[in-house]
């Protein structure tokens, strides 16, 4: 396999099959965003995902999983303006698309999602430093209100599992921000410096915030009903926190973090006892906790799998390419939103250059097609080999296989 697709760069990819010839061109088309969809009890590519086009090069920038696991909001980025869109996980169809007018690139945008409502939420700054929340119809896109929260609001967006509050979080600000999630009315504020990661309780009733600088890093338990802080929690050994999760119970928050600036971990706090416990393994800032207690955690191109039971890691799934995840309610289906994908677009057999059919992966740059099990092998960037069902141009099972290893 390295012979063939070390050799062999193909620009185009013409075979037949039921309903004529079909062309296959990597890296074709227009500019693409994707999104991965993992068996958690595999590790299984199942489904790749389109989640946005555009005429030019688009980076994912940020996602939201919306009405009950069944659509994901998605923002991507190209030079010059955000795109918006809303992708059927089930289908691969996406049913909304828009480019904002607001904000422009290189000004960040992050997009949040109602549990409840489905309404959109996307943070932004604007040119004078003023934090921006949009509530946005998860339906046409159009923007519903515009709230200006001023320069001490965060842009991380943190919604309650009640869907009725927005909690505006972000490091080296001075305070955490709640919104009425309904009219984007603050409606309070907490005094609290540096604030790393925030996640909200099952009931809804309190806000967990990892705030402050090391040595002085803590968790702030914030009540939902006051806006006021009950109590916290100091990290004495802790020197960064990346990420927050809580379990399906409220009993505990999952943290990758590191300790005293000596690598990384996944690291558990039990709420009731205060107690403690870290895992040392190599990690970064996704992480998302199933109710059966399994916590997913992102690394680069990775999604490491921790039992927070036997306080082990027990798989590493690879996702080939950087991005964020999410899981749904059930723990049923991971997704890693892809941070830069390229299309595999299909068009009519030659001459036309019409494309009627697109998929999205990684940095592809060969291909071969396998008329015996009528398979697609396409190479990309990440020194794999993925195997693609030629008529859907989707994984027909588990779907990457490393050329060469990529890291030891």
């Amino acid at each position: 396999m390295r012979i063939i697709f070390g050799e062999i760069l193909v620009a185009l990819l013409a075979f037949h099959a039921m309903g004529g010839e079909r062309t296959i061109i990597p890296n074709g088309a227009a500019g693409v965003g994707s999104l991965s969809v993992i068996n958690p009890a595999t590790g299984m590519i199942e489904r790749s995902l389109v989640t946005a086009v555009s005429g030019s090069p688009i980076s994912n920038s940020s996602f939201a999983i919306m009405n009950a696991a069944s659509s994901a909001a998605v923002l991507a980025a190209s030079s010059s303006a955000y795109l918006l869109s809303v992708v059927n996980l089930s289908t691969g169809k996406i049913t909304a698309q828009r480019e904002l007018s607001n904000p422009r690139p290189p000004s960040r945008a992050l997009i949040a999602a109602n549990p409840k409502t489905s309404f959109l939420y996307l943070t932004y700054r604007d040119a004078s430093g003023d934090a921006h929340i949009l509530k946005i119809s998860p339906v046409t896109l159009g923007v519903i209100d515009d709230a200006n929260l001023g320069t001490g609001a965060g842009l991380f967006a943190t919604v309650s599992p009640n869907g009725q509050t927005v909690y505006l979080t972000g490091y080296n600000l001075p305070k955490v921000t709640a919104v009425n999630a309904s009219n984007l009315k603050a409606i309070g504020t907490v005094s609290l410096s540096g604030a790393w990661a925030a996640v909200v309780s099952p009931d809804s009733s309190t806000l967990y915030v990892a705030n402050g600088q090391y040595p002085n890093i803590a968790v702030t338990y914030i009540d939902a009903a006051t806006v006021k802080i009950t109590q916290t929690v100091p990290l004495t050994s802790v020197s960064g926190v990346f990420g927050l999760a809580i379990s399906a119970d409220g009993s505990q928050l999952y943290m990758p973090a590191q300790a005293n600036y000596q690598g990384t971990g996944i690291f558990t706090l039990d709420l009731a006892t205060q107690a403690l416990m870290s895992v040392v393994v190599a990690v970064s800032g996704n992480i998302a906790a199933s109710p059966d207690g399994t916590v997913y955690v992102g690394y680069g191109s990775d999604v490491v799998v921790f039992d927070s039971a036997s306080q082990s890691v027990t798989a590493t799934f690879e996702a080939f390419s950087n991005g964020t995840l999410a899981l749904n309610s059930a723990g049923s289906e991971l997704y890693f939103l892809n941070e830069y994908s390229s299309s595999l677009a299909e068009t009519g057999a030659p001459p036309s250059q019409t494309v009627v059919a697109q998929a999205a992966s990684g940095s592809l740059s060969s291909a071969a097609y396998d008329s015996t099990n009528n398979l697609l092998l396409v190479a990309d960037a990440a020194n794999n080999i993925e195997v693609l069902n030629a008529l859907t141009l989707q994984p027909p099972g588990k779907s990457r296989f490393p050329i060469w290893p990529t890291r030891s």
